[in-house]
């Protein structure tokens, strides 16, 4: 009901201005009411088709009240939750202190676990912990050595002519 009252509103405007415009441009009378019924018929049937359209693709929810359906969910996710801005701050605080202390056990393990796999090769080679570690503290500086003057390759930079092909 609301859809075919809107546009009967909307098609009176428009009428009106049409016959207001065709009797101020000297057009017959006849004339004017014609081009009237026109507009009427015309901007009712699209301003119908509108929001017929609006409603079935689901932005407005029209015949029961004209307010747009994201309104409506978030109203009552309010309503359901009913959280104060203290409340909410507290509970991203706590969900942000878990992610943290989930991040830490993650750390620890990954130590725990690359410090037993050390043990293992360790183990493995009959080396005691005392020497792996030196070694590989050792090895650690064999894998850099700073560039010397005598150990880089000089170019040569004289210019030689090169025979123009013709």
């Amino acid at each position: 009901m609301f859809k075919i009252g809107m546009a009967l509103t909307f098609a009176v405007i428009g009428a009106m201005i049409v016959l207001l415009a065709g009797i101020f441009g000297g057009a017959r009378i006849s004339t004017a009411f014609l081009r009237m019924f026109c507009t009427l018929l015309v901007t009712c049937a699209g301003v119908w088709i509108l929001l017929f359209v609006l409603e079935a693709r689901g932005i407005v929810d029209i015949d029961k009240k004209l307010r747009t359906i994201k309104d409506d969910e978030e109203a009552a996710l309010a309503e359901e939750t009913e959280l104060t801005d203290e409340e909410f701050a507290v509970m991203a605080a706590e969900v942000e202190a878990e992610v943290k202390a989930e991040a830490v056990a993650a750390e620890a393990e990954a130590a725990v676990a690359e410090a037993a796999e050390a043990a293992e090769a360790a183990e493995a080679s009959g080396e005691d912990g005392e020497s792996a570690d030196e070694e590989a503290g050792e090895g650690a500086d064999d894998g850099f050595a700073p560039l010397a003057a005598e150990d880089l390759e000089h170019m040569d930079t004289t210019e030689t002519e090169e025979p123009q092909a013709s």
